[in-house]
């Protein structure tokens, strides 16, 4: 087991099933689930908001020492953060 958690962000609540799943391949992981239902749906949004978005929850997991690796639902989005940073 791997002393280091695993963060996932979200868009809303799909990622859950992502996150579930993978607590049967590694189920003594430590994992931080940020849905982020409040602002959801992101599709009509303009892409700088979903970047503000993005980069909120993500700083929120680095921050705050909750992950060292940090996982997307849609994967899009953290390429897309990646991408415009």
């Amino acid at each position: 087991m791997d002393n280091r958690a695993i963060g996932y962000i979200d868009s809303g609540v799909g990622g859950l099933t992502v996150v579930k799943q993978a607590l049967t391949q590694i189920p003594n992981e430590q994992v931080y689930y940020i849905g982020d239902t409040l602002r959801m749906p992101y599709g009509p949004r303009p892409q700088e908001e979903v970047l503000d978005f993005t980069w909120q929850m993500v700083n929120y997991l680095l921050k705050n020492d909750e992950a060292d690796y940090i996982f997307a639902k849609p994967a899009d989005l953290l390429t897309f953060a990646l991408k415009n940073s």
